[in-house]
């Protein structure tokens, strides 16, 4: 029985390429993501936590504790919009998963079509063959009784 041999091997490869090197891509950006989610909750308890300390009637301290939280909604505000960046980013490589993912897909079923026909139709050939073969083998015993009853 003859191996099977796809044409298109290499085009898949490259695919399968580029569903990995897609999903790398995807999975960093997730970690991205989810490492700036959990500094903003950082920021967001550092800032509920200047807010309760300050119950001090010190001027000067009410000053540094407004900047203070000055400065931590301005890091807030600045993450968010990174995290606002990072998401589109991240939906824009879940799409391109998706479509290159496909691809590879409808390649590997392709692949295994084919495969599928091949081996069907080598196993038909086989069994021609060895009915072929049978069929020869009863001709002949038939011929040589044939030969001797004469």
């Amino acid at each position: 029985m003859r191996e099977f041999r796809f044409r298109l091997e290499p085009i898949l490869s490259i695919r399968r390429h580029k569903t990995k090197e897609t999903e790398i891509a995807l999975a960093r950006v997730d970690g991205e993501c989810i490492k700036l989610e959990r500094r903003m909750g950082e920021l967001y308890a550092e800032r509920d936590r200047a807010y309760r300390e300050g119950r001090s009637a010190d001027l000067e301290f009410r000053v540094v504790q407004a900047a203070y939280i000055a400065r931590l909604e301005a890091a807030l505000t600045e993450a968010g919009r990174q995290l606002e960046q990072l998401e589109s980013e991240r939906e824009r490589l879940r799409e391109e998963y998706r479509r290159v993912a496909r691809d590879e897909q409808v390649l590997d079923k392709l692949r295994e079509r084919r495969a599928d026909e091949h081996y069907r139709g080598e196993r038909a050939a086989e069994f021609s063959e060895m009915n072929e073969t049978g069929i020869n083998v009863t001709s002949r015993r038939n011929l040589e009784r044939e030969t001797l009853q004469e």
